[in-house]
């Protein structure tokens, strides 16, 4: 779609040429004959022998070809140059254009592969515990079998959540549901969701509120708060591995202010920037493989921006790195 309106703006460009030609011969007929009007009266007022007029006549018409010649390639250079200009400055639009392009199919490629891999892995082991389980229903092993159909169901129903508020988000569809809730309740919530996670990856997880349970109420969007906290989290658990990570939930005035750090392997100034375009995904080394799509992040700065928030980014390579995100909200319990 960029590349067509390019190519249109190309065209009448080209059509934009076309007047400067029109203006110089306009230009050149108008001085023209001012000139003869002018010149010839003027030589009619000072001159009266003939022979004299005529190395007058000859002398003009030398004199109006200089000056012309002169005032023409002036005209053109200067025509010439803005159409250079213009055109290189078109050409780089398109060359940035195509890259844009190429990147956003190799990314598409990309997201469709590891769609297939992320379907395919979860849907498999479902399928495999679950024949399993039905050609021995009372083995020893049915709990184990039955806690990865469980965990597999999670991990494809959050893919396909994700994918859902993407595209729900792009088509502006997504709406804020306000509810008043306890705000001590966030870390808590996350925390329980994420602590078999945590142990797994053996990540040492630690949470921290400003207000205790019960103290302060608030209004606003609870389920994408939360949905931004599970990002930010996994993403930190995925990143800092057996590192600390620490999240912590505050209530500034009329601003719930979210803070998730970890001591990982941090992000490149060159990859701060695109971390949060859909399909990105910075590999914290060369031989670790991700696991999503890359959708965690531009869906936490879609739904920090749609409840009026601000998100930043602090990371520094063998450093690690911190997501600080303000949101306002109501009070409803002071």
């Amino acid at each position: 779609m960029e590349i067509s309106i390019l190519m249109k703006v190309g065209v009448m460009m080209q059509r934009e040429h076309v007047l400067p030609s029109l203006k110089i011969t306009l230009i050149y007929l108008l001085l023209g004959c001012a000139w003869i009007a002018v010149s010839d009266r003027l030589l009619l007022l000072w001159i009266d022998d003939i022979d004299t007029m005529r190395l007058a006549q000859t002398y003009k018409g030398w004199f109006y070809v200089g000056a012309t010649a002169l005032l023409m390639f002036f005209l053109v250079y200067r025509s010439l140059h803005k159409q250079n200009r213009e055109r290189d400055q078109y050409l780089r639009a398109l060359k940035k254009s195509l890259a844009k392009a190429e990147e956003s199919e190799r990314l598409k490629t990309a997201f469709l592969n590891n769609l297939c891999h992320e379907v395919r892995t979860p849907m498999n082991s479902i399928l495999g515990f679950s024949r399993l389980l039905e050609e021995n229903p009372s083995g020893d092993n049915t709990e184990s079998y039955v806690r990865h159909i469980h965990q597999n169901g999670n991990q494809l129903m959050e893919l396909i959540t994700d994918i859902i508020i993407m595209s729900s988000l792009e088509s502006g569809n997504e709406d804020l549901h306000q509810e008043a809730f306890d705000i001590a309740t966030l870390t808590e919530i996350v925390k329980d969701e994420l602590e078999t996670l945590a142990k797994k990856e053996e990540a040492d997880l630690h949470f921290y509120c400003n207000v205790k349970k019960d103290q302060v109420i608030v209004l606003a969007d609870k389920e994408k708060l939360l949905h931004i906290l599970r990002h930010l989290l996994k993403n930190a658990i995925e990143y800092a591995g057996h590192g600390k990570i620490e999240c912590s939930c505050q209530l500034s005035g009329n601003e719930i202010q979210l803070r998730v750090a970890d001591n990982g392997p941090g992000i490149t100034p060159e990859h701060q920037g695109t971390i949060f375009e859909r399909f990105r995904q910075v590999l914290p080394t060369e031989k670790k493989i991700l696991r999503g799509l890359g959708l965690g992040l531009p869906i936490v700065k879609a739904y920090t921006e749609l409840m009026g928030g601000e998100i930043s980014l602090v990371s520094e390579p063998g450093k690690g790195s911190v997501f600080c995100i303000d949101i306002p909200c109501e009070l409803v319990k002071p």
